[in-house]
């Protein structure tokens, strides 16, 4: 009968985050805030165009040259719009591979978000930290790290777009910058998805979690009245 308990207690007992858990907690939030820093702020491509500094995102750009309408047709104007902003609609991101990046980095942001927030739970309740959860918060992070990684991919077929060529020459194109230069926010994209496919590996493993010592286990107190044998009724 004693077997059988010690048996119970050994599975109902309860995990808590190792060292290595903490360590991919804070490879979680740093590949998150690297996700979001890169997809929102248009620093993936630049360029000089008059003197003036242009910059592309996924769907972002700065200071990009305004357009002068001629009947039927727009040309590029001679004067620069100096304000960062997104692209008015979907439809005007210049490229289908541009379109694609900015919806899988998008997705890949509010699973990685999700993921740091769900990290952050782990270290506060204790009762929601099973093997199970942290399974499935690493095949999550692995899907967006790899569609992140995608996106890094996939960005560079873009560059023969016409808004490109316009500001790095028609001798950029696909995987050829032109006179353009790769930005900050595109090798953050890139450390942030190869955080991300580390911490997915470190997930996987048994070493993120550690049994808690018993004398950590929140048992049932044993009254004295129930630990002394029974008397006899007078």
């Amino acid at each position: 009968m004693t077997n059988g308990k010690d048996q119970l207690m050994m599975s109902q007992r309860s995990l808590k985050l190792s060292r290595l858990g903490h360590l991919w907690i804070l490879m979680s939030a740093l590949a998150a805030g690297g996700c979001c820093v890169s997809f929102y702020l248009p620093y993936w491509l630049i360029g000089v165009w008059n003197k003036i500094t242009v910059t592309f995102g996924t769907f972002r750009v700065c200071n990009y040259p305004g357009m002068v309408n001629n009947g039927t047709t727009a040309a590029i104007g001679t004067t620069a719009i100096h304000i960062c902003a997104r692209y008015n609609d979907f439809n005007d991101i210049p490229s289908i591979a541009w379109k694609a990046c900015t919806i899988m980095q998008g997705t890949s942001c509010g699973i990685l978000l999700l993921i740091a927030l769900i990290g952050l739970s782990f270290m506060c309740i204790s009762d929601v930290l099973t093997k199970k959860a942290i399974k499935v918060a690493a095949i999550l992070q692995l899907l967006a790290g790899l569609s992140l990684g995608c996106s890094c991919a996939f960005y560079p077929l873009g560059w023969d777009s016409n808004s490109v060529q316009a500001i790095c020459g028609q001798q950029s194109g696909i995987y050829n910058l032109g006179r353009c230069t790769i930005g900050w926010c595109y090798w953050s994209a890139i450390g942030s998805a190869g955080i991300c496919l580390l911490a997915a590996i470190l997930a996987l493993t048994r070493f993120v979690t550690v049994a808690k010592p018993d004398g950590q286990i929140n048992s049932p107190k044993v009254s004295v009245n129930e630990q002394s044998s029974p008397g006899h009724d007078v």
